[in-house]
């Protein structure tokens, strides 16, 4: 049975105790990882490890380091829509950027909900220089990823 929180959202680490039982399971993944070039932060934040995550960090985990597919950990979190562990990057105040980064990578999806909530929690919606080099916005990257309902969202925000 997973358990809802307040915006409806699934507590990820009922994943990991229903696979906690199959060693198989995190034996496969961890060959993956290591191949992958992910940091324990990726790992934790596919697999929804939120309380790992939350040690990480404590303990000044690089929140900026890319894998192979040039993901950050929080990328990686939307990604999977791992939502207690995008809601975990974005209450912690040594990431000075994660909300507008969860903006960012959600607009590159078209996860509308995601945007939704990284809005709620402050996030910027126009162009920040340190979340994207290529100096796009979100609403340029939703427009040409061809996710005109995101385009909508982020243009009734800014109005």
């Amino acid at each position: 049975m997973k358990v809802k929180d307040e915006y409806g959202w699934s507590n990820e680490t009922d994943d990991y105790v229903n696979n906690i039982t199959n060693p198989y399971v995190y034996e496969n993944m961890y060959n993956e990882f290591e191949k992958l070039g992910d940091t324990a932060l990726h790992v934790g934040s596919r697999l929804g490890h939120i309380h790992n995550i939350e040690v990480l960090l404590e303990y000044g985990a690089n929140v900026h380091l890319k894998n192979y597919k040039q993901y950050t950990p929080l990328e990686e979190a939307v990604e999977q829509k791992r939502w207690g562990c995008i809601r975990t990057f974005i209450f912690d105040k040594r990431y000075k950027h994660a909300s507008d980064l969860t903006i960012l990578y959600a607009c590159k999806r078209g996860y509308n909900d995601v945007v939704g909530y990284a809005i709620e929690h402050g996030g910027y919606v126009d162009f920040i220089e340190e979340t994207d080099t290529l100096r796009q916005t979100p609403i340029m990257w939703a427009a040409r990823n061809g996710f005109m309902e995101t385009v909508r969202l982020l243009s009734e925000l800014r109005h």
